[in-house]
């Protein structure tokens, strides 16, 4: 370092020991170097993992808003269509398990457009009270889904409701009062525990008896599992068929589209998978309507035994395979199995109307092959309503 001495000439110093001029503490700091380069590798890293985040954040968009769609805008049938069993608000929820029947209707259920509902009793309906009332007749309609009448929306217009209303109307019985006990998918195994269980608890005086269709697939199982208990036929409750991606209803609603994914229905939560057989009368002949045959008769013993009355019914439908295509061996075993109950009512002396020979095959009464709509309901009753009116109520 350079100062001027008093003399004015030039003097060379020693700078002081810590002091450095800025441009050099600068320049030993800050090395120089060429600016960074990006790295193509991170930039891809980083879009790849954006696109994932923007996919996921997509899905969980569509799904809470699907969701909020099926559980508060769609009608019943869509909700029970994509929803899972157990994703389905339990007052749409037509059927529960039970114990001893496998499965019942829940008596939670309301339809959102309030024409269907499931009364406190379990039964299709309005509401009743358990106990009796003095001089009422009261008749309990036992069956399955053909009784139930699936494919009526409003309950007063099912078969058993408007029965009542005609016994009141058109014969005078105002004393009247029908119940719907019908189930969908219920066999003959069913109706028995369902009358001892839970009907005559109810003490009605005449018990209708109108099924013969579920028996028919009870019988569609290997000879080696036709049992007298109904196993081969019936698992105990249980919801299947769904795969892990039905966690998320957005999938599944583009499984059920695209296939790989199986409707929820009530068979596939209730029957033993035994897959189609290629001669299905082949197991119609190896399993006759025998069961179908003792369980009625012990609906009739225990009807007796609380003192009240029964009656047996033929089962009919449109004429075409019964929605099991035209299918002869199907239609053979229907015909045996009417001519079972018609044979068990003859046995034991119980009144049996052969509704088959007089329902009307036009199409303007049928809703599909096995279920009316409601004119046939209306027109169904009115043919159930005469033969109890003459066989129960005219010798009251």
């Amino acid at each position: 370092m350079t100062s001027i001495s008093r003399s004015g000439s030039p003097k060379e110093t020693t700078p002081r020991r810590g002091f450095e001029p800025a441009h050099s503490a600068l320049t030993s700091q800050v090395p120089l170097s060429s600016p960074e380069k990006p790295d193509p590798s991170r930039a891809r890293r980083f879009l790849f993992l954006a696109s994932i985040g923007f996919t996921v954040i997509l899905l969980v968009c569509f799904e809470a808003g699907f969701r909020i769609y099926l559980f508060h805008f769609a009608s019943p049938g869509r909700l029970n269509k994509y929803a899972r069993s157990w994703d389905i608000p339990a007052d749409a929820r037509k059927f529960k398990p039970h114990p001893y029947l496998n499965h019942a209707l829940n008596e939670r259920y309301r339809s959102e457009d309030g024409l269907n509902r499931h009364n406190a009793l379990g039964f299709r309906g309005a509401e009743f009270p358990r106990e009796k009332l003095p001089g009422t007749y009261r008749i309990a309609c036992l069956g399955g889904s053909s009784t139930y009448e699936t494919k009526i929306a409003d309950y007063r217009s099912a078969y058993p409701d408007q029965l009542q209303e005609v016994l009141r109307s058109a014969y005078g019985r105002t004393n009247v009062h029908v119940i719907n006990a019908g189930v969908a998918g219920y066999t003959s195994w069913e109706l028995l525990i369902n009358l001892q269980l839970r009907v005559l608890d109810l003490s009605p005086d005449l018990i209708v008896i109108y099924e013969a269709t579920n028996d028919v697939q009870a019988r569609l199982v290997p000879p080696a599992q036709y049992l007298r208990d109904g196993t081969g036929h019936r698992k105990p409750w249980e919801p299947s068929g769904y795969g892990w991606w039905d966690h998320s209803l957005v999938l599944r609603f583009a499984g059920l589209k695209l296939g790989f994914s199986a409707p929820s229905s009530l068979d596939s939560t209730i029957n033993v998978e035994h897959g189609d057989p290629e001669r299905p009368g082949d197991w119609l002949s190896r399993n006759p309507p025998v069961y179908l045959a003792d369980n009625l008769r012990d609906m009739v013993a225990v009807t007796r035994a609380h003192g009240a009355s029964i009656m047996f019914s033929s089962w009919t439908h449109r004429g075409r395979g019964a929605g099991k295509a035209p299918d002869p061996a199907y239609l053979r075993g229907l015909e045996e199995n009417n001519e079972t109950i018609r044979r068990v009512a003859e046995e034991e002396g119980v009144p049996f109307y052969d509704h088959a020979s007089e329902m009307p095959q036009d199409d303007a009464y049928w809703a599909d092959e096995r279920h009316v709509n409601e004119k046939g309901a209306l027109r169904k009753a009115e043919l159930f309503a005469a033969f109890i009116e003459a066989k129960f109520l005219v010798a009251r």
